[in-house]
């Protein structure tokens, strides 16, 4: 790892234009308002975080509709908070299900690791050595503030920085659909030279049932929480999700050296296991 990847905590990090602002002042409250309503902009990353670390640029678009993006201490920490409680426990439940897939392994990576949830599940499965890793310095931050006995580094999934074969496993949730093909190529490109022969990885991504399916059908499925994934769904800010789902996604795991050993699509997550030849 190179210095770039050395994380900062919390406090070494800048509070960014949306940090500043304090939402009981009328006007810094229309402001949020005007900004969450209106055309979608890029985050600004500080300079003195920009300095030191080099973003893929499509980490600078405002996902899920907030404020700069991944780039704030307070949405971040907010995002962090309230996303297993948005996607009413599936997420917790996937990872229970990613760690117990994973817990006879030796050495295991969690790229996109957010607030670093499923680092500290896979580490209590007893497993000898977890490394997790997020673009975003700011969520970076959280997770080590969280679990201070896992390390976390700044390093995207395309460029990881990590020895080849160094990884018995390798599991992404929901990072994929935020990565344009061009590197999102590169970062499976990358994930099959750090990964041993015969280990495996999980992917797991937004189903593209509460996309496509009608309100009806996906009351008939899965009740109302189909429903209330489609207008979740709706509300979201995805810029790069139409492409994810238009991929083969099997056909493409196999053209980077994977075959696929296990894939389930519900709602609202679809996932796949698979293995590298």
């Amino acid at each position: 790892m190179n210095e770039q990847n050395l994380a900062p905590t919390l406090d070494e990090l800048p509070e960014t234009w949306v940090d500043e602002l304090k939402p009981n002042r009328p006007r810094d409250l229309l402001r949020l308002v005007r900004h969450i309503r209106g055309k979608r902009t890029r985050a600004v990353p500080p300079e003195s975080v920009a300095n030191n670390h080099t973003f893929p640029p499509y980490l600078l678009a405002e996902y899920h509709g907030l404020p700069n993006g991944y780039f704030s201490k307070h949405f971040t920490h907010g995002y962090i908070r309230t996303f297993d409680k948005v996607m009413l426990g599936s997420m917790t439940r996937l990872r229970q299900k990613i760690s117990v897939h994973f817990s006879n392994y030796e050495r295991v990576l969690d790229i996109g690791c957010g607030g670093g949830e499923q680092a500290a599940l896979l580490a209590d499965c007893g497993i000898p050595s977890v490394q997790a890793i997020d673009a975003s310095p700011y969520m970076v931050a959280h997770a080590m503030q969280r679990y201070p006995k896992i390390p976390f580094i700044v390093a995207n999934a395309e460029s990881t920085g990590y020895a080849d074969e160094e990884f018995d496993a390798i599991c992404l949730s929901f990072v994929f659909h935020e990565i344009p093909p061009k590197f999102a190529e590169q970062a499976l490109t990358e994930i099959n030279r750090i990964l041993k022969p015969g280990g495996e990885i999980i992917i797991a991504e937004p189903s593209s049932l509460q996309m496509t399916l009608s309100r009806r059908d996906l009351y008939r499925r899965f009740g109302w929480r189909g429903v209330y994934f489609k207008l979740l769904a709706g509300h979201m800010h995805e810029p790069f999700i139409g492409p994810w789902h238009a991929r083969d996604h099997v056909q493409w795991l196999a053209s980077h050296g994977f075959f696929v050993l296990e894939e389930d699509q519900s709602c609202p997550i679809h996932w796949w296991r698979a293995q590298k030849r």
